[in-house]
């Protein structure tokens, strides 16, 4: 009898351990799933390649690029008229066949020549500058609006991300967080819409 109640007691004992190590493991289970839940996801985009490889970016190029051609070849036009008359005030032979009149005429054109070539450049500089800092604000914007528009779609899916940071401002990151590609992507689809409706509209 007193061996019949050592028995009931050790196995008592066990079982009581028993539910005690499963309710432990389960606590431990929620509190690590509770951990897990509350940590913030994180995704990484290279900006750079954004700015420079998507179809917007190029498109935008190009579009700078004609800008671009169209200003220095105003440019190219005024330093040839001017490099002209130039080329006439340094020909003693020319400048003794003119009257005092068309010597003065002749100068007075150089110098509009040179102050309009001073401000057409200081123009073209000036507009250069501008249209590049919009371009690259609104290729920024776009970076954004595909980058939500992943996450989104990526947490439809399960795959949770809170918040999406810039390559430039993570010291490491591990490459499983970099989601570049997807967001390319997006702004590419993006721009091929909007293209598409441009084109619909005329």
């Amino acid at each position: 009898m007193r061996n019949f109640k050592k028995h009931l007691l050790s196995l008592s004992l066990a079982l009581l351990l028993s539910a005690s190590s499963s309710a432990l493991a389960q606590s431990n289970v929620a509190t690590q799933q509770s951990q897990q839940q509350s940590l913030t996801k994180i995704g990484v985009i290279d900006t750079r390649r954004c700015l420079e490889d998507s179809k917007l970016s190029k498109h935008e190029r190009i579009t700078l690029e004609k800008m671009k051609s169209q200003m220095e070849s105003l440019l190219k036009e005024k330093q040839k008229a001017l490099t002209e008359i130039e080329n006439k005030l340094r020909d003693e032979d020319y400048m003794d066949s003119l009257s005092d009149d068309s010597e003065r005429e002749l100068k007075h054109k150089r110098k509009v020549l040179m102050e309009e070539g001073g401000e057409l450049s200081r123009q073209f500089t000036e507009n250069l500058e501008m249209t590049n800092m919009k371009i690259i604000q609104g290729i920024v914007e776009a970076i954004g609006i595909a980058s939500k528009d992943v996450v989104t779609e990526m947490n439809s899916r399960n795959q949770l991300i809170d918040i999406v940071l810039s390559s430039e401002a993570c010291t490491y990151f591990l490459p499983n967080l970099n989601i570049t590609d997807k967001v390319l992507a997006k702004m590419d689809e993006l721009f091929e819409i909007a293209q598409k409706n441009v084109a619909n509209k005329k």
